[in-house]
């Protein structure tokens, strides 16, 4: 098979899987995503070192604090060559991520123009019961609230 043939065969089947993807994504992703998830984090697990770190306990580096003191003043001294006294800007991307499974529930006192999204249009998302979710954030500070 000459390599314009396969090129071919493999575009045809990108341009099938492409139309036909709405129709069996949902109930492929009902069946398979969590279980292939768990297994490729095991696959990955198995590459990780043995640790005895609790959960969401920190290990430091080797030549850690050396590196983050380096980052801190070569910063500060593109800032003090970037910009005058006062002004202000903020230097990279920094943002919070998560991702956490939770179980949300929708308030029942939320005032009309707060009923949107889930809470207003979403059958599962009965106000005042729970529902499973998976929830991202990323927050542009560090700051959190308690719930």
């Amino acid at each position: 098979m000459s390599l314009e043939l396969f090129h071919e065969v493999f575009v045809a089947l990108m341009h099938f899987e492409r139309r036909t993807e709405p129709f069996w994504r949902p109930h492929g992703n009902a069946l398979f995503r969590d279980k292939t998830a768990a297994l490729l984090q095991k696959l990955i697990d198995l590459q990780r070192p043995r640790t005895q770190l609790g959960l969401a306990e920190e290990q430091h580096l080797p030549g850690e604090e050396q590196a983050l003191d380096s980052i801190i003043h070569d910063m500060g001294e593109y800032m003090k060559r970037k910009y005058r006294p006062g002004e202000f800007e903020r230097v990279g991307n920094t943002k919070t991520h998560g991702l956490v499974k939770a179980e949300v529930s929708i308030r029942t006192d939320l005032p009309p123009e707060l009923r949107q999204a889930y809470s207003a249009s979403r059958a599962r998302f009965l106000r005042g019961s729970a529902s499973p979710a998976r929830v991202r954030t990323a927050h542009r500070t560090s700051t959190t609230w308690a719930s």
